[in-house]
């Protein structure tokens, strides 16, 4: 599978890294894993072959990110030897298989010692252990009823207990049969709490987060059978990674858990970043935005070209060759930029 990749500037630190966008069906576990890698400032030094891959492309193709990310899990994992083979199927499944993690309701998930070894929901969680990258969700409750049980409990305690509670309905002497009264009334507090929490995310849960995540920490994100990369920022404001190509938005804020004040946004400001996003200015923001195209142009058209060039015996440049030629005129618009505004400084004094 192919990725689009959007250039946008670190949240903290102050450098410009490409990320993947994915706008495809699926769990979106393989951009997530990646895009969490590379952001996080305690992981990024661990996948600085996979950034720079990123950085020199437009798009990348999927089999080639999981090469790298066998290489990145062999590094975190040094005493083990991680089983290529298996880790390569595994991720290959993130692209386009839905997610079946198995949240508890008290924040946590059903691990490899609570489900067989060999259940996807074991196996999607250990995967991110791999690269030592935590897994949340904001689905909780303190209800001491509910708080123990997993979505997948309850999804049987529906089942079990829809028929019983319909029979109950029509006759309720039913109820003093064994411990059906105990079955319908467990039954209709599952079926509120997950009427009521059908977004999958609580009040309780976001509060939990805000207080468990520290400032810089990158986490990956469960809900809805998704994931997605979250962080928080120094003000206390958990940030969702959600790029659109054909935006300048790359960030979608998460005050509530129903959307209500939730806010779009290009960059994730702080002392850390704010000079590289100063230092552009709206005609060097242009020009970076020019070069992006620029090298989506250069990738779509060289085949056409390279055809071409061969077809009249003349040595056909290369998409690189192109894209650093765009580079370079790019950084010297953009040096001839500042040393006009240095010039305009020097006339004010």
């Amino acid at each position: 599978m192919i990725y689009e990749l959007k250039q946008i500037l670190l949240p903290f630190e102050n450098v410009y890294q490409n990320v993947i966008v994915d706008s495809s069906e699926g769990s979106k576990g393989l951009p997530t894993l990646v895009n969490t890698l590379i952001l996080s400032p305690n992981h990024r030094s661990f996948a600085q072959d996979l950034i720079k891959v990123l950085n020199d492309s437009v798009e990348v193709d999927s089999d080639l990110i999981i090469s790298h990310l066998i290489n990145i899990a062999q590094l975190f994992n040094p005493q083990q030897n991680v089983n290529a083979a298996f880790l390569r199927q595994t991720l290959n499944d993130f692209i386009s298989q839905k997610s079946n993690l198995d949240p508890i309701f008290n924040g946590t998930f059903k691990t490899i010692s609570d489900v067989n070894t060999s259940s996807v929901s074991g196996i999607e969680l250990s995967i991110f252990q791999l690269y030592q990258l935590n897994v949340m969700h904001m689905w909780v409750t303190d209800d001491e009823n509910i708080s123990t049980k997993s979505l997948k409990d309850t999804q049987l305690i529906i089942m079990n207990g829809f028929g019983l509670n319909r029979e109950a309905r029509k006759d309720p002497s039913v109820l003093e049969i064994g411990n059906n009264r105990q079955l319908v009334e467990e039954f209709n507090q599952v079926k509120s709490f997950l009427a009521s929490t059908a977004n999958q995310a609580t009040d309780l849960g976001l509060n939990l987060a805000k207080e468990n995540l520290r400032f810089e920490d990158v986490v990956v994100f469960y809900r809805n059978e998704n994931f997605q990369t979250l962080l928080k920022a120094r003000d206390d404001t958990l940030y969702i990674l959600a790029p659109i190509l054909e935006s300048d938005l790359n960030w979608r804020s998460m005050k509530s858990v129903n959307g209500t004040g939730d806010e779009f946004l290009s960059t994730i400001t702080n002392e850390s970043n704010v000079a590289a996003l100063n230092e552009l200015s709206d005609e060097e923001f242009a020009r970076q935005l020019q070069m992006q195209e620029d090298e989506r142009y250069a990738q779509q058209i060289s085949g056409n070209r390279n055809r071409s060039q061969r077809d009249s015996n003349k040595p056909a440049d290369s998409s690189k060759q192109y894209i650093k030629k765009k580079q370079k005129q790019v950084k010297k618009n953009m040096k001839e930029s500042k040393l006009k505004k240095k010039k305009k400084a020097c006339i004010v004094m």
